[in-house]
């Protein structure tokens, strides 16, 4: 209502109550600006991704104020704001990867909110996401290679030994900036999903309409079209293919040197639909 007082329109304008359930963006502009409005933050597409939007199910009720030329403006608790940055850098890791801009970010914000970061809250969330080693190894790199020598130094994570960190440094390297360097690397999340989540080839060739849905009103409408969809993204495919956009055996050859990570760090998808938040996520957050 607010933005459609000031001027934009939503780009989907039939944006029923049922489709805010499963839609990850919805996006509004006014000729000038676009604005992306992320209903569920991390995608709805698998368990896994609606796990990382329910650790942040009472952000709201812990935000943190400052205050910028007179007014007053709000934004995610440290805590929060620290998971955040986490989470969306697992998230894009689990599909083409992720660069190192992202644990650049993650870095400097631990260095400027250091002691107001409860680390039992984010070794939880952690644990609930089943990222003990992924998220060591990211730790390991800030302070062996980034130069962030006291980086979670207050963080009660239990390292597993021995283990080695530079396989997904030299992953991330190769991910870029932001964790897209080419489209061969884009569509090589195709396989690392087929893989991760045990669904292999077929879901590649034929998506099943709970991941197709999220993109499309239409398809959410009209579920029977679901066919028509898959004919359309293999006609894309192809043409991309024939255009030389991306290489199909460099995306697979991607995508099994990314599942070898995986495997090395212990990242596997969590298979339940729900799951209570532990009841310190509940309380105030913010008190180390």
């Amino acid at each position: 209502s607010v933005l459609r007082q000031c001027g934009y329109t939503c780009v989907t304008p039939q944006v029923s109550p049922e489709v805010l359930k499963t839609i990850q963006t919805v996006n509004y502009e006014n000729g000038i600006l676009t604005l992306e409005i992320h209903i569920n933050p991390f995608g709805t597409k698998s368990a896994t991704h609606r796990a990382m939007n329910r650790i942040f199910a009472g952000a709201l009720d812990h935000p943190m104020a400052f205050s910028l030329n007179g007014q007053t403006l709000w934004t995610l608790s440290p805590t929060r704001h620290y998971l955040f940055l986490l989470v969306h850098l697992y998230k894009h890791f689990l599909s083409a990867g992720t660069g190192i801009r992202q644990l650049l970010d993650l870095c400097l914000f631990d260095t400027a909110y250091a002691s107001r970061i409860n680390r039992t809250v984010v070794w939880q969330a952690v644990r609930a996401l089943h990222l003990t080693d992924f998220y060591g190894s990211l730790l390991k790199i800030g302070r062996t290679f980034l130069g962030f020598s006291d980086l979670a130094a207050d963080s009660p994570l239990p390292q597993r030994k021995n283990l080695d960190e530079r396989p997904l440094l030299a992953e991330m390297m190769d991910a870029g900036c932001f964790g897209v360097q080419d489209e061969s690397r884009r569509y090589s999340s195709a396989f690392t999903q087929a893989t991760l989540h045990g669904t292999g080839l077929f879901s590649i060739l034929f998506p099943p309409l709970g991941q197709l849905r999220s993109t499309s009103q239409a398809l959410d409408r009209h579920p029977w079209l679901l066919p028509l969809f898959w004919i359309k993204r293999w006609k894309r495919i192809a043409f991309r293919i024939l255009d030389d956009q991306f290489s199909l055996g460099g995306s697979l050859n991607t995508g099994l040197s990314r599942i070898r990570v995986f495997r090395r760090y212990g990242i596997r998808p969590i298979r339940k639909h729900g799951s209570r938040l532990p009841a310190l996520w509940r309380k105030k957050e913010d008190t180390p």
